[in-house]
């Protein structure tokens, strides 16, 4: 079920961006981004437990998409299915992701529960068929756990 979902989304996202004229993906992040990634999060609170391991799926948006949040324009969208017990009951499968741009070759990832009340940032640096840098969730209006990230690629 998990994998239908991730399939179905991303066939949705696909058609709509496929709906889009040609050359609109201009920012190279946008495209870059596009594919399905593997995701691991390492909490610093508990470097001995092995990192809780997620899939990603991306699709990117329009060079003339709006912005999220101030000048961070949206790069790409998609879904992620978090395999970790923890964090899997936090976030729903087929959870929304956004990638907007964060200055340079660094991008800044966020998803949240269904009710918003729990959400997780990442902020790392596109390099090939890797993304990697922090991570941050808040839980309401505490901060959660953190530490780092790498997604990679699937080929």
């Amino acid at each position: 079920m998990r994998r239908f979902l991730m399939v179905t989304y991303v066939a949705v996202a696909a058609a709509v961006v496929a709906c889009a004229p040609t050359g609109q993906l201009t920012d190279r992040r946008a495209v870059a981004l596009e594919g399905d990634w593997q995701l691991e999060l390492r909490d610093e609170a508990r470097t001995a437990q092995p990192p809780a391991l997620g899939r990603m799926a991306l699709v990117g948006v329009r060079s003339d998409a709006r912005a999220v949040s101030g000048d961070a324009r949206t790069l790409a969208a998609g879904a992620v299915s978090m395999d970790d017990g923890a964090l899997g009951r936090l976030i729903a499968d087929g959870t929304r992701v956004t990638a907007s741009a964060a200055g340079g070759d660094s991008v800044m990832l966020r998803f949240s529960s269904t009710r918003g009340e729990y959400y997780v940032v990442l902020r790392g640096v596109l390099r090939g068929d890797t993304v990697s840098g922090g991570w941050q969730s808040v839980l309401a209006r505490s901060n959660g756990s953190g530490g780092k990230f790498r997604m990679t690629r699937h080929r």
